[in-house]
């Protein structure tokens, strides 16, 4: 389902989705509760959500995917560190021509017959064909005109934000025995 354009709810109709639908009315927290017992797999089952900033009493069930994909699929890790991957994206799109640009203030997205065309970057309009923000959604939003918006200023003001997770990366010259790449401590 996360490879669906999310265009219309209809997406979330499938025989599969059918088949799970009390995944959409129960609990992260119900369903771990109901078949674990002990704490610590209680925890570690309820943790993922918490990169959603949300708390697993008020996370669809739904979301276990993310269980699934660390439990089920596995973690990968680049050879070289997190950073080899942004360096990879930085080296393709330089080689296709992308002309990258770095502490600049966008101000504001320019829509055109309700399509995105462009954003407003330090005072100058830069066109292009496909805008895409990476911001939190509410700042992206507040970048649109009023007409153009989800949500109201009203809406955004009833809401608490909260970071999902603080975490602090520390690294070693060494090797620690007994402890494991990417490992989280509470």
């Amino acid at each position: 389902m996360v490879y669906k354009p999310g265009d219309s709810i209809l997406e979330l109709v499938t025989p599969e989705t059918v088949a799970r639908v009390g995944q959409f009315f129960s609990t992260i927290s119900q369903q771990v509760r109901k078949r674990f017992k002990n704490e610590k797999l209680i925890k570690i089952l309820e943790f993922p959500v918490l990169f959603l900033g949300a708390k697993p009493s008020n996370t669809p069930s739904f979301y276990s995917f993310m269980n699934f994909a660390d439990f089920g699929l596995g973690t990968w890790h680049p050879k070289k560190g997190m950073f080899s991957v942004i360096e990879a994206m930085h080296d393709l799109a330089i080689e296709l021509g992308v002309e990258i640009v770095t502490n600049a203030n966008v101000t504001k997205i320019l829509v055109e017959d309700k399509k995105a065309i462009g954003i407003t970057v330090n005072g100058k309009n830069e066109f292009s064909e496909i805008v895409l923000s990476g911001a939190d959604y509410h700042h992206s939003e507040q970048l649109l005109n009023e007409e153009y918006r989800m949500y109201s200023e009203k809406y955004w003001d009833k809401k608490i934000f909260a970071p999902s997770s603080l975490l602090f990366y520390v690294g070693f010259d060494k090797k620690l025995e007994n402890v494991s790449h990417h490992t989280l401590f509470f």
